[in-house]
């Protein structure tokens, strides 16, 4: 995969944390160039390269198909389809097929819309990855973000994704990259032997 939000978050967390408390920035040299994580507060903001959504409005049925839904807008980034809905009641309603879904030309499907109490909202679907809706997808903010600012003419977004455990996000578009902060917290601590 060649951009991975929740590896550079967990890992950034534990070099944090558990390796370099003093440190306060990271750069991690990645297949999508170079991307950093640093501590801001009691968040933690990635740095990652913006991804500009072109119009798929020949997949529109398609994609209505697949959500079982009624699209506004269809486009793609660079590796994944962007469903726009005209609410975020349409998008927490969604029951995707996913067979349809793993049959589309994409690494996943986004589905978003303008949120309640947030800036916008989305759900992220991956079924080709063995992932059929990921809780908060921090590479889908770099084709969401870029999408929102020009709709919403804002720079800073605040985002939430509707996953059943559910994630938020700060979203800041720059020229070319998109920053993304938000909290990390330990899930496990282990030990593993090698032979």
């Amino acid at each position: 995969m060649d951009l991975c939000g929740h590896a550079t978050l967990a890992t950034a967390f534990v070099i944090f944390r558990y390796l370099e408390p003093d440190t306060q920035e990271i750069e991690f040299d990645s297949r999508s160039g170079l991307l950093s994580v640093a501590r801001k507060g009691s968040k933690m903001r990635m740095d990652f390269p913006k991804d500009l959504p072109q119009s798929l409005s020949k997949q529109k049925g398609k994609i209505d198909g697949v959500i079982g839904g009624n699209t506004v807008a269809v486009m793609k980034g660079k590796d994944d389809i962007l469903a726009i809905l005209a609410t975020q009641l349409e998008v927490e309603k969604i029951r995707p097929d996913f067979g349809l879904m793993s049959k589309l030309d994409c690494r996943g499907l986004i589905v978003s819309a303008v949120g309640e109490n947030y800036d916008f909202v989305s759900r992220c679907f991956y079924p080709n990855y063995g992932v059929n809706e990921d809780p908060v997808t921090g590479s889908a903010h770099c084709l969401l973000a870029p999408y929102w600012s020009e709709v919403l003419h804002k720079k800073t977004l605040n985002a939430r994704q509707l996953s059943q455990r559910g994630g938020s996000l700060t979203c800041k578009v720059g020229e070319n990259r998109v920053y993304l902060s938000g909290t990390c917290v330990p899930y496990m601590i282990g030990e593993i032997t090698l032979p």
